[in-house]
């Protein structure tokens, strides 16, 4: 069961804006008819209680989504690029992890149906209509589509359950699943037999209950030993633990005792949470007859169980108990969310200099402003008229100042994306 991923996100790239003309007979003075392009689709994450891993993910390293259309003649926008919609299980971190050093925590999805954009498509670029005004009749520019957001993500999978099973190999662990629920975990006489978490479900007339069955913890799991990081963040979010010991074993106490500090290494909240101590194999002779003299010995250590049970799931001896008694803790529901998806909004904020242009060299200067670039690759630079108006467009947005402040002279060399221009 795949329940951490790594993957890569291209959101759509918006479409170009169009530069034409409306030349028809019955419109002499049709003008400007460039359409916008379409923006480019987001990707969305949104989640299903439905699904309880990231197995879908298995050969999928990539998401990429669809790119908007260029706009075209007559004032025709290109349409929008479709959003990719992926589903994922309730209790899934996303993480951004672009910048190895710096990952951040993206969102945290506990709600089913629950949706937000991680990958926010580019905006489609104006057509040559856009640009009309009072002083600029025949505009000759129009902006290249912007780029989707590119971010790498760590999907982080961690269960939310009601209770969960846990204890060391062998215990019985999956065979106490397997009677509880309707689960059909893989059953067998060595360790480790279940190298992943099951979940099943208990229920009666009145609710129900999720159960999660955590592999064998060891000791030293709570620094990685035996996978231990990987099964251990799956009881983080449940609400009740059950603590499930082979009776048949030597040394009782100090095997609870181990896997109760594990627990408090590797998160010191998870020994907080109500614990239920059940002692399995009652079935065997040599526990059914010590049953008493466990409880003694039980009793003179302060554990953090509140409620105790013996039982065997061999012959279900105690079994009915159990379920009773989990019926019974309060439920802890999936909620559902019915809020619109997520979308980060992007603030306004005046630019810096510094991420307008750059002085490269003596002579050498850029313009490193998207909508500046955007511009010059929507366009055809190749027109005289249309240089003219993108020198106009920069002095009436003030970046020629910024230059002049800069220290840029006659007979330096502007460059723009691809191409150069000599100041004058």
């Amino acid at each position: 069961m795949l329940d951490l991923k790594k993957i890569e996100l291209r959101a759509g790239n918006g479409g170009n804006g169009s530069v034409s003309f409306i030349r028809e007979a019955l419109l002499p003075k049709g003008g400007p008819g460039g359409g916008n392009g379409g923006h480019g689709g987001n990707i969305i994450f949104t989640t299903d209680s439905s699904i309880i891993s990231l197995d879908k993910f298995l050969k999928r390293h990539h998401l990429i989504a669809e790119n908007g259309k260029n706009g075209l003649s007559h004032k025709k926008n290109g349409s929008k690029g479709k959003d990719l919609i992926v589903k994922i299980p309730v209790g899934t971190e996303i993480w951004n992890i672009s910048d190895e050093k710096n990952k951040k925590l993206v969102a945290d999805l506990r709600e089913n149906n629950e949706s937000i954009i991680v990958a926010k498509g580019g905006n489609g670029g104006f057509g040559n209509a856009h640009f009309v005004n009072s002083i600029n009749q025949e505009p000759l520019l129009a902006e290249s589509g912007q780029q989707g957001q590119k971010i790498t993500l760590l999907l982080n999978l961690k269960f939310i359950a009601d209770i969960g099973i846990i204890g060391l190999p062998n215990a019985g662990k999956s065979s106490l699943l397997s009677v509880l629920t309707q689960a059909k975990p893989k059953i067998a006489n060595y360790p480790f037999t279940t190298i992943d978490p099951n979940l099943g479900v208990i229920s009666d007339y009145k609710n129900q209950k999720i159960i999660v069955d955590i592999p064998g913890i060891i000791e030293g799991a709570s620094s990685g030993y035996g996978l231990g990081h990987k099964f251990l963040k799956h009881i983080q979010r449940t609400k009740f633990l059950l603590h499930l010991v082979d009776g048949s074993e030597d040394n009782l106490i100090n095997k609870i005792i181990q896997i109760n500090n594990e627990l408090k290494t590797f998160d010191k909240e998870l020994i907080k949470k109500p614990q239920i101590l059940c002692i399995n194999k009652c079935d065997l002779e040599q526990v059914n007859t010590s049953i008493n003299e466990i409880e003694k010995l039980l009793s003179k250590h302060k554990l953090p169980h509140n409620k105790l049970f013996f039982i065997s799931t061999k012959n279900n001896f105690g079994i009915d108990k159990v379920k009773k008694e989990i019926l019974s803790l309060k439920s802890f529901e999936v909620a559902t969310s019915n809020n619109e998806t997520e979308i980060i909004k992007p603030r306004i904020t005046k630019k810096n200099i510094d991420k307008v242009v750059s002085h490269e060299s003596d002579n050498l200067f850029r313009i490193i402003d998207e909508e500046i670039i955007r511009l010059v690759r929507g366009s055809n630079m190749e027109n005289w008229d249309a240089r003219v108006q993108l020198f106009n467009i920069l002095t009436k947005r003030k970046i020629t100042n910024m230059l002049i402040n800069l220290g840029i002279k006659n007979g330096d060399t502007l460059i723009i994306d691809e191409l150069e221009f000599e100041w004058e």
